[in-house]
């Protein structure tokens, strides 16, 4: 299997690549193709060179080339672009900025594509925006993920692990929508394993409510933890963050990891 991430030198598409390595999800006789831009060559070049000896042991054969050359895989990862800074501070923002990027990309690989279909995950905010310009520009939509809901949904598991005191893997529910404050919990899904059940259960019972409710809720989070974003008060933002539901929670979270700098 050859596996391409498109991006390989930005925060996300190298955390990509060294946890495909970690968890040994490739073996020694598939292929890792990592891509940037030609001026990011360089650190490219230093990634491979890092990844190998991290991993010798089980690395596949990993190889880089940059984002002018074209694209081939079983499974490309669509990892580059802009991501939420002080930049590009909202949704629009990050549309704005990365449109084009979509597009270009999508008439790149369009005739390879074509030729013969693979599985193109976009990770790329705003995600809905990628998937929407891929599936419109290659004509499919079979072939072409976005991995929003997912996140989300593993970021709602791990709140309401955090409420009940039990392990995120003994929780299991979904999350659909927008990626992003536009998201929607589905507390309905929602079951605990195990010692957790009980605990889990009560805890949806509180928390069911109409989604314009829930969604009320979040957008006015957002607004008011802006104020503590901008002046850099992480530890109060993280405490506010503490203070509401777990579905308030998995959608502003996320904003105080990105301002902290951590990333």
């Amino acid at each position: 299997m050859i596996l391409t991430i498109i991006g390989a030198t930005g925060n996300v598409g190298r955390q990509l690549a060294a946890t495909i390595l970690s968890h040994q999800m490739l073996t020694p006789a598939d292929k890792l193709i990592l891509s940037a831009r030609p001026q990011s060559a360089g650190r490219l070049q230093a990634l491979c060179s890092d990844l190998l000896d991290a991993f010798a042991e089980h690395a596949p054969d990993i190889d880089a080339c940059d984002t002018d050359k074209p694209v081939c895989g079983d499974i490309v990862v669509f990892a580059a672009g802009a991501a939420a800074t002080p930049e590009y501070p909202t949704r629009d923002a990050l549309a704005a900025a990365n449109l084009e990027l979509f597009a270009g990309f999508a008439q790149q690989i369009r005739t390879a594509f074509c030729a013969k279909p693979f599985f193109l995950i976009n990770v790329t905010n705003p995600v809905e925006l990628g998937v929407s310009v891929f599936s419109c520009v290659l004509r499919n939509t079979s072939h072409v993920f976005g991995m929003g809901s997912y996140l989300d949904s593993f970021r709602f598991r791990k709140e309401i692990a955090l409420e009940v005191g039990c392990p995120a893997k003994d929780v299991h529910g979904y999350a659909l929508g927008e990626h992003g404050d536009c998201i929607v919990p589905v507390w309905s899904s929602v079951i605990g394993r195990g010692a957790a059940a009980t605990r889990v259960r009560d805890l949806v019972g509180k928390n069911v409510r109409p989604v314009s409710v829930i969604q009320s809720e979040i957008q006015t989070a957002v607004q008011q933890i802006k104020p503590l974003l901008a002046s850099r008060a992480i530890e109060k933002a993280i405490a506010f963050v503490d203070s509401k539901p777990a579905d308030v929670r998995m959608a502003i979270r996320p904003m105080v990891i990105q301002a902290s700098g951590i990333k």
